[in-house]
């Protein structure tokens, strides 16, 4: 059993390390409430597996039984972003892999969940601060190189 505890206690620092590197965590001088963080990795978990799926926030809020606007409070002070805006950087994070690896930019789009092309072009510049098309050809000349 204090196996298990220590396992989910560095799994769970794991997960704000990454998250923090990433930009996404909440920058707040380093008062992070790791009971709070816990409550919400199963969402986070949830968004890594579904992310290419309709996820609406009722359906978020049922996996750890908060209702929507506690859920939307708690997500916000602990990552820093509204659980939209962090999904949507998931998706940006996957779509732009798949751009790297050669998929159009409607297959991307589409299966990383994004509904709308126009959407996802305005969400991606907003992210990766160019288009989808001028990173696919920034990624096709990098091929080249050795950074």
């Amino acid at each position: 059993e204090d196996s298990y505890e220590y396992y989910m206690s560095a799994d769970m620092y794991l997960m704000i390390a990454i998250l923090h590197r990433a930009g996404v965590l909440a920058e707040d001088g380093g008062n992070i409430d790791v009971k709070q963080i816990e409550k919400i990795s199963p969402v986070i978990e949830y968004v890594d597996r579904c992310y290419g799926e309709q996820i609406s926030l009722q359906e978020i809020s049922n996996i750890i039984n908060l209702n929507e606007s506690y859920f939307c409070r708690l997500f916000k002070k602990n990552i820093g972003n509204t659980f939209t805006e962090y999904l949507n950087f998931v998706r940006i994070c996957k779509a732009e892999h798949m751009l790297r690896n050669g998929s159009s930019i409607s297959e991307a789009a589409y299966v990383v969940g994004f509904s709308s092309l126009s959407y996802f072009n305005r969400v991606f510049k907003k992210y990766k601060f160019c288009s989808p098309s001028d990173y696919k050809k920034i990624s096709k000349q990098r091929e080249g190189f050795d950074f």
